[in-house]
């Protein structure tokens, strides 16, 4: 076990304030600005791109007079489209 010792730290008796918003993220009372992660756009723009590929296996499928079941590149992408709509559909925590 290792010990250490716990110093405090001196009281400022200030206060601050956090404001949460769509554009901005965090702003705090000292208008400091804190940019919006934006997770969801870029799932969004992903799960376009991926449907998109998902479309075009069908479509290569159905020319070949194959049954959906049976093309494998399709069912590779459909669980692509999968694990991006679990990933996006997620709580947050």
């Amino acid at each position: 076990m290792v010990e250490t010792v716990v110093e405090p730290l001196p009281k400022t008796y200030s206060n601050i304030g956090i404001d949460l918003g769509l554009t901005n993220f965090i702003v705090l009372s000292d208008s400091t600005k804190v940019a919006n992660p934006r997770f969801l756009s870029k799932l969004k723009d992903k799960l376009a791109r991926e449907q998109k590929i998902l479309a075009k296996r069908r479509e290569v499928a159905k020319a070949q007079q194959r049954k959906l079941s049976d093309s494998r590149n399709y069912q590779k992408q459909k669980a692509k489209v999968a694990k991006i709509y679990e990933k996006n559909n997620q709580p947050a925590s």
